[in-house]
């Protein structure tokens, strides 16, 4: 389908969006963003079979079983997302950062972060990942921001 391109233009730089997808085959990256309960997580678990999901939130899992089930069922076969086995290594507990001194809350929030980009990059390079999703992604980005200037922004 040959679809006239789009043109933007921003700070006099001229972005131009078209519909040819040649031959890539790398898994999506999708980061919805917008308030509680809009579908953010429901958007990300209506593509294709073989989404990877980083959560940074328990109520995150709840949803992810439910859609899975539902997806399945839609489906008529398994619909698969990869999550980590281990909830917690996404998970913080304020109450225990808040309990370290800004150095220490720095360093926690930098290794969180890390963690997650390097999942990241390891759920893209398996084959039958198709879609990845961070979610919350706003949340990912406060970690980085902590890990970057402290909490504190110091």
């Amino acid at each position: 389908m040959n679809v006239k391109p789009i043109q933007i233009v921003s700070n006099k730089e001229k972005i131009e969006f078209d519909s040819d997808f040649g031959s890539n085959q790398d898994p999506y990256i999708i980061v919805p963003y917008g308030p509680e309960g809009v579908g953010k997580t429901r958007l990300a678990l209506s593509g294709p079979s073989g989404v990877g999901v980083i959560a940074f939130e328990m109520k995150s899992y709840q949803s992810l079983k439910i859609m899975e089930a539902h997806r399945t069922e839609e489906l008529g076969k398994p619909f698969k997302i990869f999550k980590p086995s281990d909830p917690s290594k996404f998970l913080v507990n304020s109450r225990y950062v808040d309990s370290l001194d800004d150095a220490k809350q720095k360093e926690f929030y930098k290794t969180t972060y890390q963690r997650a980009i390097d999942t990241a990059y390891g759920l893209l390079e398996n084959s039958e990942v198709k879609l990845l999703m961070m979610d919350k992604f706003s949340t990912f980005c406060r970690f980085v921001e902590f890990g970057i200037n402290g909490p504190a922004g110091k």
